[in-house]
Formats: structure tokens, sequence, C-alpha cells
């Protein structure tokens, strides 16, 4: 399933943890000492914040930080992974290329400037920020695991797995490699070897309901849709504004023959993130199933404004614009 941040997007939907080693830069001389500590409890405060994906309240944080200490990179690198995290891709391409400028050499913001890519679906531009910003911090489970998805997407499997394989190795108590290593299978439509690495990740984590909702789509593309149901119920349970979770819920409606439904649970992923390409992709099939190509045609162009390679989404306008050509809607 293809999605922003969401997809990942994007930004610490499942709980990575982000250290604060990018806080503790040395901060810029230009800001007094008093200032510069004040503005470092400020970093601290929207790191937290950005944990509990409070995406405004970190952007709050981070510009009070930013006021005091308009040099800071950790300041201005964390406040783009928070816009990020809101689906606003130019802000945060804006933060990062002015932390880039401050920093040329900082690792959060090449893994920003990943993220960014693998939402716009740019996979080799992606894959080079990542591994930029894991040469620069190579301890980072973050830019491994965005790595492998970017792997995963552009077919390169193997590479997708090693790099699961790794977090696992390093970090063998968390849940994020079994959940890199699910979603390189579930990018490759091998369901039945998605299913178990996430039911590994889930036992690790079984309050993630993002881990949840994924763990239900591999059980629905192994066409086991009776616990793909029930994976998908508990992830809203456990959050039910959790975009992967309704997303799924959208996706198992609109399988089940109940477009209404699967169209309400993809306007609520896009009332949180209007960003999000995967819940604009779906909707554009479901208004082309019920016979509204315009609506369709909306949705489908601005998923490819979003992300230009997209393929699904490419083929999908493709098939739209024909239909209405041949049933003489508009005009060749």
């Amino acid at each position: 399933m293809h999605g922003s941040i969401q997809q990942l997007r994007l930004v610490l939907c499942c709980g990575l943890t982000l250290t604060a080693g990018c806080a503790t830069t040395p901060p810029s001389a230009g800001a007094p000492g008093a200032e510069r500590r004040a503005a470092a409890g400020y970093v601290l405060l929207g790191l937290g914040r950005l944990r509990d994906h409070e995406y405004d309240a970190a952007i709050d944080e981070l510009n009070r930080a930013l006021a005091l200490d308009p040099d800071s990179v950790p300041a201005v690198a964390y406040r783009g992974l928070a816009y990020l995290g809101k689906g606003n891709l130019e802000s945060a391409a804006r933060d990062f290329d002015a932390g880039y400028a401050r920093d040329s050499l900082n690792w959060l913001v090449f893994m920003g400037r990943g993220e960014i890519a693998l939402v716009q679906s740019r996979f080799p531009e992606a894959i080079a920020a990542l591994s930029t910003s894991l040469q620069l911090k190579p301890e980072t489970n973050e830019s491994l695991w965005y790595r492998a998805e970017a792997y995963a997407k552009s077919g390169e499997r193997d590479k997708a797995l090693a790099d699961g394989a790794e977090i696992i190795r390093q970090w063998p108590k968390s849940a994020e490699g079994y959940d890199a290593r699910g979603t390189t299978f579930l990018n490759g439509g091998e369901y039945a070897l998605a299913v178990p690495e996430y039911e590994k990740a889930v036992a690790i984590s079984p309050k993630s309901a993002l881990l949840r909702a994924r763990l239900g789509m591999a059980y629905f593309g192994a066409q086991e849709k009776t616990p793909a149901r029930k994976s998908i119920d508990l992830a809203l349970a456990l959050d039910p504004h959790n975009v992967e979770a309704l997303l799924g819920n959208g996706v198992l409606s609109y399988d089940a023959g109940d477009v209404p439904t699967a169209i309400e649970a993809w306007n609520h992923v896009l009332a949180l993130d209007p960003h999000n390409v995967s819940a604009l992709y779906w909707r554009a099939r479901a208004y082309s199933h019920v016979s509204e190509p315009d609506k369709a045609l909306i949705d489908c162009q601005e998923a490819l404004r979003l992300a230009p390679h997209y393929q699904d989404a490419v083929t999908l306008c493709a098939h739209i614009a024909q239909r209405q050509l041949s049933s003489g809607m508009v005009k060749p």
C-alpha cells in the first residue's frame, strides 16, 4: 500500500526511537550562552512532542527554540520532521534545506530529505539520502527502516530485507526490524511471508495500532479475511484516528462491496492527512466504481501531483480518462 508518511507517511509512525543526539550538537555561535541553553531545552521539549506525534505542539516548541537561537540545526531539522508528520512537504523541505545550509553533514537533515523523497516515490534519491544519513550516524534505526522501505518499493528486495535484518541484529527487542521485513514482503505482494514478520512485531509491540493495521493488510493479501478484519478492528480500537488502520478499514469495506463505508474511511484519512496519496488513490477507485468519474479523476490527479512516480495512480488516471473519452464525457 502506497502512502504518505503514510505510509510513513511517514514520520515516527512505528514508534521509532529518535535519539536526542542531534539535539546535543554544539549550538550556534551567534546566540548568547543563556539563550542557547534555553533553546536546547525547547528542542528537547519539541522532540518529546514529536515522539508523541503531537506535531503542532512540537512546531510551537521548536519555533521557541529558533526564536532564541535562529541558527540551531537540531531545531530546524526536528521542525522539518514535525511538518513532515503533518503532511506539509513544502515546509518540511524548506526546513531540511535550511538545516543543510547550516550543517551539510547533519545526519537528521539527510534522513528528512530521504523521507520526503520516499513519500514522493523518488526512491533512488531516498536511498542516496538515507545512505548518507547512515554514513554520518550508523546506529540510526530510523534511517535503516526508511531505507528498507525505499529499497522494497524500488524492487531491491534483498537489500530491503538485509536492512531489516540489521535492525533486528542491532536492536533485537525492537519491533522495527520485523516491521521493515514485513513491509518489504507486503510491498512485494508476498503476503504469506509478511504475516509472520508482522506477528513478531505485534508480539513485541501489542499496543501499536500501526503494526496491527499492517498485519491486517498482510492477512488480507493472503486471503485470510477474518483475521484481517479482526486486526484492523483491533487497530481502530487502539487508535480510532490511526491513518493506516483507517486506510485498511476502507480497503476491507471496499472489498466487501460496502463502497460508502470505504469512502467515509478514506474521507477520515484525508481530513487527518490531506496529502495521503493512498487515500486519494483508493477513493478515486471507489468514485470510479460508483460512476463518479469527475471526482475520481480529481483525486487521482492530486495523488500524482503529490507523488508523480506512483505507478498505480498513473494507470488509474489513464483508465479513468479513457473511460470518459469512450463514453463521450470529454472531447478527444
